[in-house]
């Protein structure tokens, strides 16, 4: 119950990040009808949906790094040309659109990706530096101090 718990909740997140980027091009190509209808909210929640469950890939430690992220970019990519490109004017634009919709999605998972995986391994060396400090204050304190027992024994 705690998994999907947790799926629906990055799934809510990511519906958000995706919503904010659709109002931000908007914004920036002064396109001034970005509006979104429910039949479309519900299509960037599915999206949302089909990101979260692709991130559980990543737990996969078994499963080399490169080959992780290649079977997640692959999921993604299927579900953006389902969703995205099939049910949208993208595919009655041709050839040259659903290309131009693919190359710009490859460069947002490449920046998106790079950007999470630069963040995660900061904070992981962050934390080990940290784990290391701490055993070397901890050997430190063990060190000064010598066994000295809370009552005496009598010989």
């Amino acid at each position: 119950m705690k998994k999907i718990e947790n799926l629906l909740l990055r799934a809510g997140g990511y519906t958000v990040l995706i919503l904010l980027l659709f109002y931000l091009f908007g914004l920036a190509s002064d396109f001034t009808d970005a509006y979104i209808d429910f039949p479309t909210f519900m299509l960037i929640l599915g999206f949302g949906i089909i990101i979260s469950a692709a991130g559980l890939i990543f737990s996969a430690q078994k499963i080399v790094l490169a080959l992780r992220v290649l079977i997640h970019y692959a999921v993604l990519l299927l579900a953006f040309s389902v969703i995205f490109i099939s049910t949208g004017n993208i595919s009655s634009a041709g050839g040259g659109a659903v290309f131009t919709a693919i190359i710009i999605f490859t460069v947002l998972y490449a920046t998106i990706f790079g950007i999470s995986y630069g963040i995660l391994m900061a904070v992981r060396k962050v934390d080990e530096k940290i784990d290391r400090k701490i055993k070397a204050e901890l050997k430190k304190e063990t060190k000064k101090e010598k066994y000295r027992p809370l009552y005496k024994t009598e010989e």
